[in-house]
């Protein structure tokens, strides 16, 4: 995936200005959405939709399988999520930041129902694991990547291999 880049220009300018003196807003659109972000973002992320402004992230979703109905929407949720924290860590360097290192992100972010209450902990698990200070504005929104097809695998193993072969964890002094 490659996060294609329109004028840069101006998003840079933001960015010198803010010098990460208040968090860098992103906004990340859902495909098909009409919804208009609110003002003073510093960039519209969206999924390479021909004639949207803003900064396209391109991608080959449409290769991937994907389930169907409320697992569906949860795992295209998450995608979308990734794709924009992914995208936001593009578009701010580590350098810009006082300390070098840390960042601010204030990211806008379509989600199915059922991410809309784990938001917060999606936030402090980004915050973890980044070192950067993640603020998640999340807003629902019906998802579609155009994921196609049907994985071929069920999704929850029922004996099938496994860690351990399929049981549990030996006990102490037990042989694998």
């Amino acid at each position: 995936m490659d996060l294609g880049h329109g004028n840069n220009d101006s998003f840079d300018e933001k960015l010198r200005v803010r010098k990460i003196t208040v968090a860098v807003q992103l906004y990340l659109k859902a495909p098909n959405e009409k919804r208009r972000p609110p003002p003073g973002m510093a960039a519209v992320l969206h999924l390479d939709e021909p004639g949207r402004p803003g900064y396209p992230i391109h991608h080959n979703l449409g290769q991937i399988p994907g389930p169907a109905g409320q697992t569906g929407q949860a795992v295209q949720a998450f995608l979308l999520a990734a794709l924009g924290v992914w995208a936001a860590d593009k578009l701010q360097p580590r350098q810009a930041a006082s300390d070098a290192w840390t960042r601010e992100f204030s990211l806008h972010l379509p989600l199915s129902p059922g991410w809309m209450p784990l938001a917060r902990r999606f936030s402090r698990l980004l915050n973890f694991l980044t070192g950067d200070d993640w603020t998640l504005q999340v807003r629902e929104a019906p998802l579609d990547l155009g994921l196609q097809g049907e994985w071929p695998h069920p999704w929850r193993p029922d004996g099938g291999p496994g860690l351990f072969g399929g049981r549990a964890a030996p006990a102490p002094g037990e042989p694998l």
